[in-house]
């Protein structure tokens, strides 16, 4: 009886080797012949769970994206928590995680400029994901605006500064070793205080 492979793990252990690849070697340098190497697949069995490289890519990047956004849920419809300290919470988890991802974002961020110098589309679905971490901003203010906790503010202009603010500091985070992480989520609070209505 042949046996049995389970399509999803597969692709999982692929997509994680390949990242290990992709960071040790930059993305324009990984060829399909070092991710088969390293994960003891022929490339025609690659070609069984991708079609390329970039799909490799774009799975993987997929794959942490969602790992580092699973936390989002439970805080949001925590109703023991306040609309600033949802805020601040989630904060809390991006620069935490992002953080422990350092290596990553910095091959993500040179795929991120040779492609839009390239003119390419390969993350669809990065924009997507950054749109949903500000809609998530939106409601939280919006809550707090309605529950009379935040003072009435821009909401689309402030969902779209905080996520700014986030990716500034993941910037920062990510090419400087001399950033604190305590003390740039303290600076962070600081501003997310002045949003308390008075």
């Amino acid at each position: 009886m042949p046996k049995r492979v389970d399509i999803k793990k597969t692709k999982d252990e692929i997509s994680d080797i390949a990242m290990s690849v992709f960071i040790e070697k930059g993305y324009d340098k990984t060829r399909l012949k070092d991710i088969s190497q390293l994960t003891n697949q022929s490339r025609t069995s690659l070609y069984k769970y991708f079609k390329n490289k970039d799909e490799i890519f774009i799975y993987s990047m997929n794959k942490i994206l969602d790992n580092l956004r699973e936390d989002f849920s439970p805080i949001v419809k925590n109703k023991r928590l306040s609309a600033v300290n949802k805020i601040k919470e989630i904060i809390k988890i991006v620069l935490k995680d992002y953080c422990k991802q350092k290596n990553m974002l910095l091959m993500l961020f040179d795929v991120m400029i040779k492609i839009r110098m390239q003119k390419r589309k390969i993350l669809p679905d990065l924009d997507e994901r950054t749109q949903r971490l500000i809609t998530i901003f939106k409601d939280i203010l919006e809550e707090g605006i309605k529950q009379g906790e935040i003072k009435e503010i821009d909401i689309n202009g402030m969902s779209f500064l905080l996520f700014s603010f986030i990716r500034a500091y993941i910037v920062q985070i990510t090419i400087s070793d001399d950033i604190s992480i305590n003390r740039a989520t303290e600076s962070f609070f600081v501003l997310i205080d002045g949003l308390l209505a008075k």
